[in-house]
């Protein structure tokens, strides 16, 4: 039923005459399931509407942001996707990394790892998620490891190069070495790709989980 719901919240009238609101939010830890109930509210004075209440079903789930914005215009258009950036971290191949040496301009490093890694992952990776406290990461000559999904390999590398690090590719780490190895994740989003495509993060809702299923609860 979720694909219904999909469908009627991409239509042109459901955009002009309806608004989502989050009415709850369950996260079952035991089951490692997140249930969220929403209404449909009437959004157009014009045409009168009939109240409605959705419960989606949200099985082996992994993350969410934004879902506390009771208000979720103009992000109401939903899609499920299973190839985003959003799923790097958890889909794609990683690497054992070694970077080695310091930049003589580190501001100028974090800049452009910040421009390029928005390039390739239009803003849904932030650099926060690779590099924590990066000034300390970055003050010493000797090797630094990291863990790198395969999408970011080639920017990262480029750009440490560009400030005369070196970039190691020690080998691919295999998925069951992997905490997080989530290789059918999906990504449920509410968004609208007129105010900004999929592919770019402007803090629409979205849901990480293995599976996705929507009923009508009232």
């Amino acid at each position: 039923m979720i694909n219904s719901l999909i469908e009627r919240t991409n239509t042109n009238e459901f955009y002009n005459d309806c608004n989502f609101y989050l009415e709850s939010k369950e996260l079952i830890t035991s089951e490692n399931r997140l249930e969220v109930i929403y209404s449909i509210n009437q959004n157009s004075y014009d045409i009168p509407i009939e109240y409605e209440e959705w419960k989606i079903t949200c099985d082996g789930y992994v993350k969410s942001e934004n879902l506390d914005n009771r208000f979720f215009m103009p992000y109401i258009k939903m899609a499920i996707l299973d190839k985003h950036p959003s799923l790097w971290s958890f889909t794609e191949k990683k690497f054992e990394c070694y970077i080695t040496g310091i930049p003589a301009d580190l501001r100028g490093f974090y800049g452009n790892l910040l421009i390029e890694l928005e390039k390739v992952s239009g803003n849904w990776i932030k650099l926060t998620d690779l590099f924590w406290n990066f000034e300390n990461f970055f003050k010493n000559e000797k090797k630094k490891y990291k863990e790198i999904p395969e999408p970011l390999l080639d920017v990262i590398k480029k750009v440490c190069e560009d400030y005369d690090l070196r970039f190691d590719i020690k080998k691919e780490i295999s998925m069951q070495e992997r905490a997080n190895n989530k290789k059918d994740l999906r990504l449920l989003i509410f968004g609208n790709e007129i105010v900004s495509p999929h592919t770019f993060y402007l803090k629409q809702p979205y849901i990480i989980a293995d599976s996705f299923e929507a009923i009508r609860v009232k």
